[in-house]
């Protein structure tokens, strides 16, 4: 069954003719309609001319190379389009135009709080689909999505509840979106959802609160998106976890037919303490595929394929990256990435600095064993030196303290290290030694120490010395 049988291919043709004449002054001719027309239901270049009554040579040689050229121009955002493409583009086109409603998405789907307006968005269907069929086809009451900082959570989220409304028109009944700042509590986040869903309440307990909030996730069918969960992280205050735990549990375990969406930097079981059996669909996002972050930068007019693949690997495809660089480097260079490069220089995104802040601060989410094994990784390695194995890097530590350390400490440390996406694993083959890297970006971080959050916690001038030397792979 087609998903999108509720839309009008008529209205959104009329729409796209709209931009085609803003873009080059004429409208679309009854040929380049049937072209399109045809797309849209699948069917190829054959098909089309016995459905339109236009000869098939014509429609193929004369008509579709230059439509493609022109609506690539138009509407493609820098990317070209093709017949296989373009019903993609224009569903992308429709759920903008949604998005850019302010009382619903589709039919009578309400929405309450902040969505994110998403411009441009590359890659990521499989994750999509997956957590779109955990939701449709498997009735989870949570998924979960994390993964580092910058590589689009945020903006997956979004584009799976334009999906699923797309999909099912009038499915749900609300979507409430809920950005969570770091370090607050869960009576803020109860409090801030009551708020945005604009209800009443007289006992301002926990209790009362969370259930005036099942109540309505029993009574309508919402989607309900909680965007940052680590700001919630007190990862050192367990009754914290507990708390967090058992929030989920209700979340999860109360009968109800609306389904929660979460996203953090952080693995839910860092976060909050409750039954593996309660855990919800996982999803990691990671770094783009090539062919996405290919997009991004040639959507930025950079040119010059090993040049690009270059960039892919520094920046290990995050797109928030990818999209600082690609600008700097059209500023600064002339779009001439050879001469960026040549400075061996690294740039770290706002989001990012923000999250490695949050993680060395006082206050953080990194303890002191997870705080040397970075500082230790930044100063013995860098893309032209070697990964450290792991005998290696305890050696180092045990030395540079002058004291024997847990080595079970160790590898519990590097497991959340691991998990939150701040080392990198190098592995040949089970049975080599593991060993350790970090991306450039990290990297950088610590060596620069911008806020003094690292260096000074070991009480080492010496430290400040090495690192600044180690810096000499990667400069200010």
């Amino acid at each position: 069954m087609d998903s999108y049988k509720n839309l009008d291919i008529e209205k959104i043709i009329e729409g796209l003719d709209g931009q085609v004449f803003e873009s080059t002054g004429k409208h679309l001719s009854k040929a380049e309609i049937a072209i399109i027309k045809g797309a849209w239901n699948g069917q190829d270049y054959q098909e089309i001319a016995a459905n339109s009554g236009y000869n098939m040579h014509y429609l193929r040689t004369a008509v579709g190379p230059n439509l493609w050229t022109m609506l690539s121009e138009a509407i493609g955002g820098g990317v070209q389009i093709k017949k296989a493409t373009v019903k993609n583009v224009l569903l992308e086109i429709v759920k903008k135009d949604y998005l850019n409603q302010n009382d619903s998405l589709i039919g009578k789907t309400k929405i309450y709080g902040e969505l994110p307006k998403i411009n441009l968005f590359y890659g990521r269907e499989k994750e999509i689909n997956y957590l779109k069929n955990q939701i449709k086809l498997f009735n989870h009451h949570c998924v979960y999505l994390f993964g580092s900082a910058g590589t689009g959570k945020t903006f997956v989220a979004t584009k799976i509840v334009e999906e699923l409304l797309l999909e099912e028109p009038n499915s749900y009944d609300c979507v409430i979106w809920k950005s969570i700042n770091y370090g607050s509590s869960i009576e803020d986040v109860l409090e801030e959802i009551i708020k945005i869903l604009n209800l009443k309440i007289e006992n301002k307990s926990r209790e009362s609160k969370l259930n005036l909030i099942l109540d309505q996730l029993k009574k309508y069918r919402c989607l309900l998106i909680l965007d940052g969960l680590e700001g919630l992280a007190q990862i050192e205050v367990f009754e914290k976890k507990i708390e967090c735990g058992n929030l989920f549990r209700r979340l999860i375990e109360e009968q109800h037919q609306s389904c929660i969406i979460v996203t953090s930097q952080l693995p839910l079981d860092q976060i909050a303490y409750t039954a593996t059996t309660l855990l919800p669909a996982y999803v990691q996002i990671q770094g783009l595929e090539e062919n996405a972050a290919m997009q991004i930068l040639r959507r930025k007019d950079l040119k010059g394929e090993k040049e690009c693949k270059k960039l892919i690997k520094i920046y290990r495809a995050n797109p928030s990256l990818l999209e600082l660089v690609a600008s700097r480097i059209n500023k600064f260079f002339g779009g001439d990435i050879t001469k960026f490069l040549d400075y061996k220089t690294t740039l770290i995104s706002e989001n990012i600095l923000k999250m490695l802040n949050q993680q060395f601060g006082g206050n953080g989410l990194l303890n002191d064993i997870q705080k040397q094994i970075m500082l230790c990784l930044a100063e013995h390695t860098s893309e032209e030196l070697p990964p450290l194995k792991f005998s290696d890097m305890i050696d180092i530590i045990r030395k540079k303290n002058n004291c024997e350390i847990s080595i079970s400490n160790m590898m519990d440390a590097i497991e959340v290290l691991e998990q939150r996406c701040l080392i990198e694993i190098n592995q040949k083959s089970p049975k080599d030694e593991v060993s350790y890297s970090l991306e450039p970006a990290i990297r950088k971080y610590i060596l620069v120490d911008p806020l003094s959050l690292i260096y000074k916690n070991f009480n080492s001038s010496n430290n400040k010395l090495n690192g600044l030397k180690a810096s000499n792979h990667i400069q200010e």
